[in-house]
């Protein structure tokens, strides 16, 4: 079977939940921990996660109750086209923090130092 070009997902699993819930649970939560959220809280449709999951929404239903007994997710707010999660604060991956960029040249500094151009292009060893 040869397979589509598609491009790969890869995601953290949780793996010490690994026997307290069942499997497609556990992936579910590790899909919805790499979805973007603010402050806990994401929003997502029903039907994306369907598709995600290739399952069905009722599926999903079943899932996400099954989370939220097992205190994962601590509010699911439902909305007329999409859904609003709130996943318990422990269990989110801290973001990254984007490393500050600092500037080819500071208007702070004056001069430049030319033995540090020098250096630079090789002329003083």
């Amino acid at each position: 079977m040869k397979e589509a070009n598609r491009e790969k997902l890869w995601i953290r699993l949780p793996v010490t939940y690994i026997g307290q819930i069942s499997a497609n649970a556990l992936i579910l939560l590790s899909l919805m921990m790499n979805m973007d959220y603010r402050e806990g809280a994401l929003k997502v449709k029903r039907r994306t996660l369907a598709a995600q999951m290739h399952c069905s929404d009722r599926t999903i239903t079943n899932l996400l109750n099954e989370l939220e007994e097992a205190g994962l997710i601590l509010e699911r707010r439902q909305f007329p086209s999409w859904m609003q999660l709130t996943l318990r604060g422990d269990i989110l991956m801290p973001r990254r923090k984007t490393p500050e960029r600092k500037p080819a040249f500071s208007p702070s500094r004056s001069s430049i130092d030319m033995n540090d151009v020098a250096r630079l292009v090789g002329e003083i060893p």
